[in-house]
């Protein structure tokens, strides 16, 4: 759903959990600040539009200097910007209060990787819709408005087609000539480029898979399967198997497996490919394939020499 980038200010006081969330919403394309207290919250809220510009905030309730009822507050103060509460408190009491202070969703820790990002995305669908559906009610005003100047000035660039078209009728004879042999050449080659691909349909997709055992990954479709059988993985989880696939006797550090998964140097806690890597191993237990990915104690990780 990521037409633009979508930014997202991650207020939790614990550097783990924040580090994970960041990581994570970072792997699928999102821009994410973080803030490890409610003041410093505040002060990034505070900040010139230019500087920083949230399109969503996932929020703490125990921080530090602010306590997060006092953000959400002082957010709805300013603006109708979506917020997801992430926090300990399972009472319903509790749940039900930050709703009507204006809270839009409320995650209880612990929470799975995967339900976070779907609820992410889901908070900032809606977003997008109620934002198009104003800016169509402004347009439908402005565009009554300026309907007579816009009739008046068709009419007038109407004339000046006419005027134009014999002027330009020889010069569109000789274009075209010239026109249609350039099309007819690059036509024949494609042509020729696309037979051959027709040819062998299913030798770019053998081309593009990887096997390991029972496991089958797809590069180019961006799709794993088990035995055949679908496994839905994150952006995040797909390229850490994909990393894994790709070199089955390596042994990858938890900053090489980062550096793979998310194509940049790594600068957060390694903790989080190791939260990964157990959420991976979860989607699998069902599977009985779970045991192909092996922790190396004090390195980091890799594909079982033996399946």
């Amino acid at each position: 759903m990521n037409l633009k980038c979508w930014s997202i200010l991650v207020i939790e006081d614990d550097a783990a959990i924040n580090d994970v969330v960041c990581s994570t919403l970072k792997g699928e394309g999102y821009e994410c600040v973080s803030a490890y207290s409610g003041t410093e919250a505040r002060l990034l809220l505070q900040a010139e539009p230019s500087t920083y510009s949230f399109d969503l905030v996932i929020c703490d309730l125990m921080l530090p200097g602010m306590p997060g009822e006092e953000v959400v507050a002082f957010i709805r103060a300013q603006s109708n910007v979506p917020i997801l509460v992430i926090s300990a408190k399972a009472e319903v009491v509790d749940r039900v209060s930050l709703l009507r202070q204006g809270v839009d969703d409320y995650l209880v820790k612990p929470f799975d990787l995967d339900e976070l990002v779907a609820r992410v995305e889901a908070l900032l669908r809606r977003s997008a819709l109620v934002n198009n559906a104003a800016k169509g009610t402004e347009s439908y005003a402005i565009e009554n408005a300026t309907e007579g100047v816009a009739n008046h000035a068709a009419s007038n660039a109407t004339k000046s087609a006419t005027n134009c078209a014999d002027e330009t009728a020889t010069s569109y004879t000789a274009n075209n000539a010239t026109e249609n042999t350039v099309n007819h050449t690059a036509k024949d080659t494609k042509k020729s480029t696309s037979i051959n691909t027709l040819r062998n349909p299913s030798e770019n997709a053998a081309e593009s898979a990887i096997t390991f055992g029972e496991w089958t990954l797809d590069e180019n479709q961006r799709r794993f399967e088990v035995r055949g059988i679908p496994i839905r993985l994150t952006r995040t989880e797909f390229d850490i198997v994909m990393a894994l696939m790709r070199h089955p006797r390596k042994v990858f550090t938890k900053r090489e497996l980062y550096e793979a998964a998310w194509r940049e140097e790594s600068f957060v806690e390694e903790k989080a490919i190791s939260t990964h890597i157990s959420n991976i191993r979860t989607k699998l237990k069902a599977t009985g394939t779970d045991s192909y990915i092996e922790t190396v104690w004090g390195i980091g990780f890799k594909l079982a020499d033996s399946i």
